[in-house]
């Protein structure tokens, strides 16, 4: 008589003989994975409940070998299709319920969605999230944006709740990146941040909320620079200038903003302004050219204060200064030949602007 399996029933004669075949015939050439079974075969239990708890471990060591990544897809395939019959058999999975699907807390329609771009900043992303957690009806979305491998795993463990997103992308910058998020996010205003970005409460979240609700027509607000530009034809040259607010100036309706924090009317981003330029990419100055098109598509763009500081150096223009340079100098002139005849509708339309 057969000992019992793992469902209490011996696996009949033809699976034993087909199992120990497949699994001879595609895996025994990974000697790393050879050694590890030979330990677990030397602790003694031959039944065949071992014998498929052997088999089962056979396959999830196949994927730390060389051997094992360096097949063709088919034969992973097979091995994934062995592996996913073994343990539909033979090992119990956790019950998933309605309850358990509750607990997760899932909202489908937050009035806000905060957008991190990352990477290799997985604690100054968890710090982050950790303050943006305590905002209710809230979606949260990181872009890992190429991160290193420990990273990435970092960010998959920590976001666990149920409007807490992690998308992986392979080191496309923030033009790319932000713009299909957008798409991808429910809130009806999105938060566009960096992953150096720090703050010391939310004030500045209810504050925005507020402001897109007073100017329905406000489709970009920053928090950070005040900014405006000047056309220089004599030149060909695009400037951006930098103002300095009033005295306990809050809030001002401006030529440009730019990150971070940058926040969107998702609904009038996608009616009126469509996408971010991908001209620009993969980054520098495509947040001017949106700022600048919404005046001109008949949209509000505005500055307000916020207490936002940095945790850390930017890493672009530290480890990568000259491709900084080399897109300043690119899309600052593509912002000129754009824009070299408009000025004067965009800074009329700002000054027709009412409080």
């Amino acid at each position: 008589m057969s000992s019992p399996s793992l469902l209490g029933r011996g696996p009949s004669q033809a699976m034993y003989s087909f199992c120990g075949r497949a699994f001879r015939i595609a895996l025994n050439t990974c000697e790393a994975v050879s050694m590890r079974l030979n330990m677990i075969k030397s602790m003694g239990d031959r039944s065949i409940r071992s014998y498929f708890k052997y088999v089962y471990a056979k396959i999830v060591f196949a994927g730390e070998c060389s051997n094992f990544r360096d097949m063709d897809m088919e034969m992973k395939l097979k091995i994934e299709q062995i592996k996913s019959a073994i343990k539909k058999r033979w090992v119990k999975p956790k019950q998933k319920c309605l309850a358990t699907w509750l607990e997760k807390g899932y909202v489908n329609d937050p009035l806000v969605t905060f957008i991190i771009q990352s990477h290799n900043k997985s604690t100054q992303v968890k710090h982050v999230v950790d303050k943006l957690r305590t905002y209710s009806k809230a979606e949260i979305i990181v872009i890992d944006d190429g991160s290193d491998f420990s990273h990435h795993v970092s960010l998959m463990k920590y976001l666990d709740r149920g409007n807490e997103f992690l998308l992986r992308a392979n080191d496309l910058y923030e033009n790319v990146m932000y713009d299909k998020t957008i798409r991808l996010a429910n809130g009806r205003y999105l938060a566009l941040l960096q992953d150096d970005d720090d703050f010391n409460d939310l004030s500045w979240v209810d504050e925005a909320v507020a402001y897109f609700q007073r100017y329905p027509g406000l489709a970009i607000l920053g928090g950070r620079d005040l900014l405006d530009f000047a056309i220089d034809k004599e030149n060909h040259r695009f400037d951006i200038l930098i103002q300095e607010p009033e005295a306990e100036e809050k809030f001002r309706f401006v030529a440009h903003v730019n990150r971070a924090p940058m926040w969107i009317n998702k609904k009038l981003f996608l009616d009126r302004l469509a996408h971010i330029d991908f001209d620009f990419a993969p980054f520098q100055f495509d947040d001017v050219e949106l700022c600048l098109r919404a005046w001109l598509k008949g949209c509000q763009v505005a500055w307000y204060h916020t207490e936002f500081h940095s945790l850390s150096a930017g890493g672009m223009r530290i480890w990568n200064n000259a491709f900084a340079q080399e897109q300043c100098k690119r899309n600052s002139q593509k912002l000129y030949l754009l824009y070299k005849e408009r000025e004067e509708v965009i800074h009329q339309s700002i000054s027709n602007q009412k409080y």
